[in-house]
C-alpha cells in the first residue's frame, strides 16, 4: 500500500504497460477516470494520525504522473467520479470536515466536487443535507446523478438523487434497509 501500480491490457489481457509511483502514506486507488490523453487516478491516503485523505493524480499513456492534488485533511474520500465535457472532473465521496469553506452539515456529509485538473482547484461544492446523518456518495453519472447510502438514527438507505447544476436536488429516491 506503498505504491500505486497500474497495468494496461489489451482486450486479450495480454500486458501492454506497467507504471508505479511511490506514496508518501499508505494508500489505495478508488477509481479511474479515463480521458483522451490522461487517466485521472482518484485515491486514498491513511494520514500518519490515522485520518482518511483524498487526492487526485493524472496519469499520461506513457507513464508519466501528474502532481497530487489533495481533498481534505483527515475525513475525506472520494469514491467515484467523471470527467465533464468541459474537461473538469465530478468526483463523488464522503466527508466529515470543512472543503472549500462550506462546513460540514450531517456527521458526515455526501459530497460531490466539481474540480479543475489542470490545478487542483475546487470549482463547486454541493454536501448533503441531513443534519444528523451520516451519508456517502459512491458512485456518479455525467448528468449529475449520484447513488450512496444515508443512515440516519436506526434507518439505513441506499439514496439515488440527481442534482442540478446549482446544486439543489431535482428528484431522490431510497431504498429504505438497503
Amino acid at each position: 500500500l506503498m505504491f500505486i501500480t497500474v497495468t494496461q491490457v489489451d482486450k486479450s489481457g495480454v500486458l501492454l504497460n506497467r507504471f508505479t509511483i511511490a506514496l508518501s502514506n499508505f494508500g489505495y486507488i478508488t477509481a479511474i477516470i479515463p480521458g483522451t490523453t490522461l487517466v485521472y487516478l482518484i485515491g486514498i491516503e491513511i494520514t500518519k494520525s490515522g485520518g482518511e485523505r483524498a487526492f487526485m493524480q493524472s496519469l499520461t499513456s506513457a507513464g508519466e504522473f501528474g502532481r497530487k492534488f489533495y481533498f481534505g485533511k483527515s475525513s475525506t474520500t472520494l469514491a467515484s467520479g467523471v470527467l465533464n465535457k468541459d474537461k473538469t472532473l465530478t468526483l463523488v465521496g464522503r466527508s466529515a470536515e470543512a472543503l472549500a469553506k462550506k462546513p460540514l452539515i450531517g456527521k458526515v456529509d455526501g459530497i460531490i466536487l466539481n474540480v479543475s485538473p489542470a490545478d487542483g482547484k475546487i470549482l463547486k461544492v454541493v454536501r448533503s443535507n441531513g443534519v444528523g446523518a451520516t451519508r456517502a456518495w459512491k458512485s456518479a453519472a455525467g448528468n449529475l446523478t449520484v447513488g450512496g447510502t444515508s443512515l440516519t438514527k436506526n434507518l439505513t438507505e441506499a439514496v439515488i438523487s440527481q442534482f442540478s447544476s446549482t446544486g439543489s436536488v431535482l428528484w431522490s429516491k431510497r431504498y429504505a434497509g438497503a
